[in-house]
């Protein structure tokens, strides 16, 4: 458990206790979810407020949706925060925020890069003016956010190794593309997710936004939206370049079965001539003629050229 104590034009500080608050102090609660069933008791003993139980059990889920609730005198926003960066194997974890007027409490599962940095960064840096929860849960959701904004330059850079691979003719790595399909509905799916519980926030709050807050928390979701877009277009060339593979092999097996038609056309009269002097027959044409063989062979090649010139003339060659 961490406490971050804000004072008005002082550095942030990390405490352990708290013994007296003033009324322009800011408090901010992180847990990490592994430790985070005594938070409910660290809480009421300092904000002296009650948290619901179905709160409770949505804050130590760690497979629940982005989802807001509100109950008086504080909110639940909970959003998805990315566990890797690898976008193969993504996987997401919550991050639940707990909003009161003079605290903020936040519920993660460890380790959390992105807001270890944060606290070092908020107790290396200088003086602060006045924190509020709006301004620190923006700057902890921008952190979040950025992580799915990140993820658009390792996704182009795979998806150029796609679309070379899927113009080869002898295209056999499905299951891995169907891996990224998959991956990538699910980006979809976690984006629109925070969209939709960051819209329900911003529609029943009781937090008052000045145009400078309402304007930072429409960039987020102006974010979420870039991230939606890059995926709906990722997805579109995906399904273009299946078609696209699909074509070139049927391409190449037109071309082999338009070469072999051709030979069957050509060899076709070669095997009746063949199988007419073949016939047990006693008068044939030729056949006890010394030249016979030499006039019949010199026919069929003569036959073969004129169908190979035809098939060229008429560019089936």
């Amino acid at each position: 458990m961490d406490i971050i104590h804000f004072i008005p034009n002082h550095n942030p500080q990390r405490v352990h206790t708290v013994s007296s608050i003033r009324s322009d102090d800011f408090l901010w609660f992180d847990f990490e979810r592994a430790e985070a069933k005594d938070w409910v008791q660290t809480v009421n003993e300092i904000i002296g407020c009650e948290i619901h139980e179905h709160h409770i059990n949505d804050s130590l889920n760690d497979a629940h949706p982005p989802y807001f609730d509100s109950l008086n005198p504080y909110e639940m926003l909970i959003v998805q925060s990315l566990g890797n960066h690898d976008w193969h194997s993504m996987e997401t974890h919550p991050l639940a925020f707990f909003l009161f007027d003079r605290f903020l409490v936040t519920i993660h599962t460890a380790p959390h890069d992105p807001l270890n940095q944060f606290k070092v960064h908020l107790l290396s840096g200088g003086k602060m003016p006045a924190m509020h929860t709006e301004r620190l849960l923006h700057l902890l959701l921008n952190l979040v956010i950025n992580q799915f904004l990140e993820l658009r330059a390792p996704l182009s850079e795979q998806f150029d190794n796609w679309r070379v691979k899927l113009l080869r003719r002898n295209f056999r790595e499905w299951k891995q593309l169907l891996n990224q399909q998959r991956q990538l509905r699910r980006l979809e799916f976690v984006c629109e997710q925070q969209m939709d519980a960051l819209t329900t926030w911003r529609e029943e709050t009781q937090f008052n936004f000045d145009d400078h807050t309402a304007v930072r928390f429409n960039d987020l979701n102006e974010h979420l939206q870039r991230v939606l877009r890059h995926v709906h277009s990722l997805q579109k060339e995906i399904e273009f370049l299946v078609q696209l593979q699909f074509s070139v092999s049927s391409d190449y097996t037109n071309n082999v079965m338009r070469i072999l038609t051709i030979f069957s056309v050509i060899f076709l009269p070669l095997n009746l001539i063949a199988g007419i002097f073949g016939m047990n027959f006693e008068h044939m044409p030729f056949l006890h003629n010394s030249d016979g063989v030499l006039m019949t062979l010199g026919g069929m090649l003569s036959l073969s050229a004129l169908l190979l010139f035809l098939f060229k003339l008429n560019r089936w060659l």
